[in-house]
């Protein structure tokens, strides 16, 4: 995990800091960020572990954390690590702190356009409790597309607090059948633009197929020919 925290994030590190024992238990490693691009390289570096021999795991599954204007200035390295992709044993989650109304920003901002031009699919909770569950599902999409996963985090909802259910088991992620290239979707070595420009059309179909099998969008509520919602 690393990032540079910002609101609506702003307490993010803090929070993993007080949370050490328990991260350290569990082989979570906690690194902040001098800035959010090296962070996101760091990142980015933690998927290429089953390239070398030694390695002490299968793969590492990521988070990377920052703020709208951290995004502004980390796309380089996003759209670069989203064209080469994700492990197949790792993935990557981006949470992206969006504060729409600039509550405690010098301007407002949202990340959704950033990341659509980069091709990174975006989960965005409408919940404290879909947070968790999202969060689950991001990770399992990052494995089986091989596309970094963006994670929506804006302040009405990461500043409130809920009693929610954490069993992770009652989630039932689903990998659907889908025809992938014979070669896989995860990043590999050596690789090209043109095969990375490739594959990131196969990716979104992936991300597509994995959304549909495990319900990601559905309607709560309203009409099923709604225009905008």
């Amino acid at each position: 995990v690393s990032g540079y925290r910002g609101s609506p994030l702003a307490g993010f590190d803090r929070e993993m800091q007080r949370a050490g024992k328990y991260l350290r238990a569990n082989h979570v490693v906690f690194h902040p960020g001098l800035n959010e691009d090296m962070a996101a390289t760091a990142v980015w570096g933690t998927q290429q572990t089953g390239m070398f021999a030694g390695s002490r795991y299968d793969g590492v599954f990521s988070m990377w954390y920052g703020k709208g204007p951290g995004v502004d200035r980390t796309m380089d390295v996003i759209r670069h690590a989203n064209a080469v992709g994700a492990d197949r044993h790792g993935g990557v989650l981006l949470l992206v702190g969006d504060d729409h109304g600039a509550v405690s920003s010098t301007l407002a901002h949202q990340s959704e356009h950033n990341l659509i031009s980069a091709m990174v699919p975006l989960l965005s909770p409408g919940g404290v409790g879909e947070y968790i569950d999202y969060g689950l599902l991001g990770w399992a999409m990052s494995r089986y597309s091989g596309a970094w996963i963006g994670f929506k985090c804006q302040t009405e909802i990461v500043e409130c607090t809920a009693t929610v259910d954490v069993d992770p088991a009652r989630l039932g992620i689903v990998m659907p059948e889908l025809a992938l290239p014979a070669d896989g979707l995860s990043l590999r070595w050596p690789d090209g633009p043109h095969a990375m420009e490739r594959r990131l059309e196969h990716k979104m179909a992936a991300v597509q197929a994995f959304a549909h099998a495990n319900g990601i969008d559905r309607i709560l509520h309203g009409g099923r020919k709604a225009r905008l919602g």
